[in-house]
């Protein structure tokens, strides 16, 4: 079992459908506006990620073709706390096929804070980093495809 925090109501039984991250991150094209912050800094986190994802695991779901969930209730509540400012509810979930590959992200590696450092400095070391160092702390499931409530776990 899973836990994923989320600001949409869910009642036992419904199917999440993965890709609902990467269709905002999708929208931006070339030749129209450039995004306003944050959403342009977002971006630029989520194209050095895919990046990574595709030189170092290339065969793991993407960030922008998943469903995010948490290992644990107390990790969910963290999540939902630092990064959600204690919004949304915590539901249960099981991968709705045996088949659906699953990824633990390393997300310490990704909202450590860089100390305002430039961009191009570290990025691209903290996107690999995702991918490529064992989760210690906090960890983000990535799971390449459809879930299912089963509870409301909080």
């Amino acid at each position: 079992m899973f836990y994923r925090v989320s600001l949409t109501p869910y009642s036992v039984g419904d199917i999440i459908q993965p890709g609902q991250f990467g269709h905002r991150h999708r929208a931006h094209r070339p030749g129209a506006a450039y995004p306003v912050e944050p959403a342009f800094t977002e971006l630029l986190i989520e194209i050095a990620l895919e990046s990574a994802r595709k030189a170092v695991k290339p065969h793991v779901p993407s960030r922008l073709d998943c469903v995010f969930a948490c290992e644990s209730v107390a990790d969910a509540d963290f999540f939902r706390t630092e990064y959600r400012s204690g919004q949304g509810s915590i539901y249960e979930i099981e991968v709705a096929s045996p088949d659906v590959p699953v990824f633990r992200g390393n997300f310490t590696a990704i909202s450590t804070n860089a100390g305002g450092r430039p961009y191009v400095d570290y990025l691209s070391d903290w996107a690999r980093d995702y991918w490529a160092t064992v989760p210690t702390e906090l960890v983000e499931v990535l799971i390449g495809g459809p879930v299912r409530i089963v509870a409301l776990a909080g």
